[in-house]
């Protein structure tokens, strides 16, 4: 019998989407007061088939937060796992352009889980 040589070829390719969001918050200052823990949500807007938010806390997430805004891309869809990466930044709001703090910022995509998405 003779040897034959054979070859084969697999190939996955991941799917990728791409979206933006601005979430204008009229009266920010206002905020302000609102207390450590509590939050306010943007709408829900879809990227790449899933539902997703941004929930900001004015008064900061924690005590030890208090005095920083925080904020997080919210997976709003349920029973759902997601690998993303994201970009969260202020724009000043008489230009539009990015204010020179960045928010938060993924490049290596982490997971999103279906979570609890009630108000506090």
């Amino acid at each position: 019998m003779g040897s034959e040589s054979r070859k084969t070829v697999s190939r996955y390719s991941t799917k990728t989407e791409k979206g933006s969001h601005s979430f204008e918050i009229s009266g920010y200052s206002l905020t302000k007061g609102m207390g450590v823990g509590r939050f306010i949500r943007s709408s829900t807007f879809a990227v790449g088939g899933y539902d997703w938010a941004i929930r900001l806390y004015p008064g900061g997430v924690t005590d030890a937060f208090k005095d920083y805004v925080t904020a997080y891309l919210e997976l709003m869809s349920k029973d759902a796992e997601v690998r993303a990466s994201y970009d969260l930044s202020l724009l000043n709001q008489d230009t539009g352009s990015p204010v020179t703090v960045n928010l938060c910022s993924e490049s290596t995509p982490r997971v999103f889980q279906s979570c609890d998405t009630e108000s506090p």
